[in-house]
């Protein structure tokens, strides 16, 4: 009979055409389980294909062995020795996708690497026509005579090495993975079906004929049987290759919690889950094929955000509060993630967003918004409220003092001292209360006035006291007088306050250096200086010096003011050496409009 009309056939040996005929048809059924069921990507592709290869191979040696004529048969032996070639390099490239070791090797030489030298020896056996020679078998009818040339030594050798790489590699892959029997197990059964074709077919179709000069003995093919039978339980048993969400798309994107919108980039909708549906009130149908625009009216300012964001070198896509229209016309705040949405080639054709309802976040937002404001209002009520009948015992005590009563004098003075005491916290909590609230003013700060002010008022009483402040400033620089009054006023307050002992010369350097970034403020003193344990918690809220007086709010409410400019503060002290307080202070480069 004639077959594709290469070569006329003649089926004689039954049991022979079963032997190869079984593991044919496994192979075949293989291919049909990974296109059919499994899902479509470059790992799974690689193994279609090389069971597509094995299935040529087996095919065209299966007909080589039944052909009645040498003549016949050796054009289904060179087609055989040819496919053969690139079934290693195959079997190679979905080992190395399967473990995800592909990543780690530059894609052009992995390409090169596995298929420049099939190339190369296919083309030497469209030269060497006369390679091999046909032997009558008994029992397999036909087998190959390889000459002992040097090509076929390099052919054969290439061959072998590839197999028994393949064999290595997957035993590899067992070792590796062998905590994840996701992995392990087909790796396990891979490495085991490579064994025996490979061990079989080097010793049997290579190692004979070349060196000990026996008949080949065609046992690779009959062998991949097993490869075949493992391949197949590690598919239908273990889930080889099934391992990945893409198939299952559907199932993820219903089941989730947030809301899912593919746009092209024409800002149409293209695909919304149920879940976005129940979101935004409308059935699929009336999304698909709509401009997102009109029920996400921040995307344009999005899309623009996401621009500037790729000029400046920041991810485009960070989360961002927006506000979805509903189809009853009631506005949702959401938040929003974006990533591209790519086509198989990796091109981007849209974007794809993930949406949640924060609906109730921001009520609960609002709702603690308005008690923040409550609580500050009740720290500057209070503290206006406290303040006066201090400010009324602090009187009364200097009235009293007047007549000099040596019997009243130390009481009066505690009484004085806890009057003042009484005003610095009404004073700090109202400081406080104006931080949370103060939206900063950006003025040219005039640095010498400012700390000259601040020194004057700190001078009164004081004796053996000296500051020398050192300024560096190249241009003018803007913020908050304010804040920037207050951050200075405590800072050598304390620096006055903390001093080794009232008949030491108290010493504070204050310089101030204009940077790239802004400003740079550091004030040092020779003071007493504060323990570790204490530094840890220095700018928390009641935090006070060790056998102070203090009321722990100077430092908590210096920070806040740094923190409202956008600043940062730190201070390095050391018991008996003083201490120094670094403030840094960004450039904004502009004033506020008056």
């Amino acid at each position: 009979m004639t077959l594709f009309g290469v070569t006329d056939v003649h089926i004689q040996h039954g049991s022979l055409v079963l032997l190869f005929l079984v593991p044919l048809l496994i192979n075949i059924g293989i291919l049909f389980i990974v296109l059919i069921t499994l899902p479509n990507n470059r790992t799974n592709s690689s193994f279609l294909i090389f069971v597509f290869l094995l299935i040529l191979w087996q095919l065209s040696d299966g007909i080589m062995r039944i052909c009645p004529t040498e003549q016949a048969a050796i054009p289904w032996a060179r087609i055989s020795e040819a496919i053969i070639l690139f079934v290693t390099p195959f079997a190679l490239l979905f080992g190395l996708r399967f473990a995800r070791w592909h990543k780690k090797v530059n894609p052009a030489l992995l390409f090169v690497g596995l298929f420049l030298m099939p190339v190369l020896f296919l083309l030497g056996i469209s030269v060497h026509d006369n390679g091999f020679t046909l032997l009558k078998s008994e029992y397999w009818n036909w087998v190959v005579n390889p000459k002992h040339t040097d090509f076929i030594y390099a052919l054969y050798g290439w061959i072998a090495l590839h197999g028994f790489v393949c064999m290595l590699l997957f035993g590899f892959i067992y070792f590796k993975k062998r905590k994840d029997p996701q992995t392990a197990t087909p790796a396990l059964l891979f490495a085991l079906g490579f064994t025996m074709p490979t061990i079989g077919g080097i010793v049997c179709q290579v190692i004979g004929p070349l060196l000990f000069h026996t008949d080949d003995i065609p046992v690779t093919a009959l062998l991949v049987t097993i490869f075949s039978a493992l391949s197949l339980v590690a598919i239908t048993k273990y889930q080889l290759l099934d391992y990945s969400p893409r198939h299952q798309w559907k199932n993820l994107v219903s089941l989730t919690s947030e809301g899912i919108l593919i746009v092209n980039r024409e800002d149409r909708i293209m695909y919304a889950n149920e879940c976005f549906c129940q979101l935004s009130g409308y059935t699929y149908k009336e999304l698909e094929g709509k401009p997102a625009s009109g029920i996400l009216p921040d995307r344009p300012k999005i899309k623009m955000d996401r621009e500037e964001s790729v000029k400046a070198g920041n991810n485009p896509y960070d989360k961002k509060e927006i506000q979805l229209i509903t189809k009853g016309g009631q506005k949702m705040w959401t938040l929003f993630s974006g990533s591209p949405y790519l086509d198989s080639k990796g091109n981007q054709i849209g974007c794809m967003g993930i949406y949640t309802n924060i609906e109730a976040l921001k009520t609960t937002e609002k709702l603690l918004e308005v008690k923040v404001q409550e609580l500050n209002l009740f720290f500057y009520k209070a503290s206006h409220d406290l303040k006066a009948p201090a400010a009324s015992i602090k009187g009364l005590v200097s009235l009293y003092k007047i007549s000099r009563d040596p019997l009243s004098e130390v009481i009066i003075n505690a009484i004085e001292q806890s009057a003042n005491k009484l005003i610095e916290t009404t004073d700090r909590l109202s400081q406080i209360a104006i931080i949370s609230e103060r939206v900063p003013e950006h003025r040219e700060i005039s640095w010498m006035n400012m700390i000259d002010t601040i020194l004057e008022k700190i001078y009164e009483g004081q004796d053996c006291c000296s500051c020398k402040s050192v300024i560096k400033m190249t241009g003018p620089f803007y913020s908050d007088s304010y804040l920037m009054d207050l951050i200075f006023r405590i800072a050598l307050v304390n620096a006055f306050t903390y001093r080794k002992d009232s008949r030491e010369e108290c010493k504070v350097h204050v310089n101030v250096v204009q940077e790239i970034s802004g400003v740079s403020i550091r004030i040092a003193d020779n003071g007493c200086g504060i323990p570790e344990e204490l530094r840890r918690n220095i700018f928390t809220l009641f935090c006070r010096g060790e056998g102070r007086s203090g009321i722990g709010l100077g430092l908590y409410t210096l920070k806040l003011a740094v923190d409202k400019l956008g600043g940062q503060v730190s201070l390095n002290s050391e018991p008996g050496r003083g201490t120094e307080l670094h403030v840094k202070i960004p450039f904004d480069g502009t004033p506020s409009p008056y």
